[in-house]
């Protein structure tokens, strides 16, 4: 399945073998034209495969001529069917495990899943969400409820703990009546012109993290479901201020 920004690289192996459907390969072939990243790939990939088969070409030739000599000598061909079948086996099993290594991992880069994820995540209204939002991980941290009259009134004082939070938060334009949420998310991830992406993927969850040196907000990582993507955590690491912990109420 493609993402909704890129194709697998799955996807783009199986183009270049020329063993997708027609209908696949046209629209992808049509991708590349457009998408400096997926050609970036592809063509990583077409240096690969013609390397392979400069390879296997070398190894061929090399075969026919000790097993024209050998026949030669002893008036044999057997050996020259054999090593035959043998490079068209290797070769066959060596592009099935590659096809289905690729198609096991498909590598995701954050952009990506950022996009499956908002494509994924219904939309609801901001006053149905309530947030439970926890200041540091040690015992007797700061706790903060979106769903508290002080917070929807922001009338709590500068040197609360949530009062902190709240400015930081406002500082940092990330969107407080929606919190949790991946287009909250991708919109202060994608205009960040300095940031550093890794992602995660466990059993149960894929994990989103980006740092950078720009603005008030320094670290955010976002846990999904994988089943379907559900935000279900989200930590923001301001300075000067302990990780903030947020999670649906």
């Amino acid at each position: 399945m493609l993402f909704k920004r890129h194709p697998s690289h799955a996807a783009l192996l199986s183009v270049l073998n020329h063993t997708a459907p027609a209908e696949e390969q046209k629209l992808i072939m049509a991708h590349l034209t457009t998408c400096v990243r997926c050609r970036t790939v592809a063509d990583s990939y077409e240096a690969t495969l013609s390397d392979l088969n400069v390879f296997g070409r070398s190894r061929q030739s090399s075969g026919d001529a000790r097993t024209k000599a050998h026949s030669f000598r002893n008036g044999r061909i057997f050996w020259s069917l054999a090593i035959r079948v043998s490079v068209g086996i290797i070769t066959v099993a060596f592009f099935a495990l590659m096809f289905l290594w690729f198609r096991h991992l498909q590598p995701v880069d954050a952009a990506e899943l950022l996009s499956r994820a908002e494509a994924a995540q219904a939309p609801a209204k901001a006053n149905e969400h309530h947030y439970r939002l926890q200041l540091g991980k040690h015992a007797g941290a700061a706790i903060c409820n979106t769903a508290d009259e002080r917070w929807a009134r922001s009338i709590y004082l500068s040197t609360h703990p949530c009062g902190c939070v709240h400015n930081a938060l406002i500082k940092a334009h990330w969107n407080n009546e929606a919190m949790l949420s991946v287009r909250s998310y991708r919109q202060w991830h994608d205009q960040l012109a300095r940031h550093r992406d890794s992602v995660l993927h466990e059993e149960q969850y894929w994990t989103i993290k980006t740092d950078t040196d720009q603005g008030i907000l320094q670290s955010a990582s976002l846990r999904l479901r994988s089943s379907d993507f559900r935000p279900v955590e989200l930590t923001l690491e301001f300075a000067n201020l302990e990780p903030i912990s947020v999670m649906e109420w």
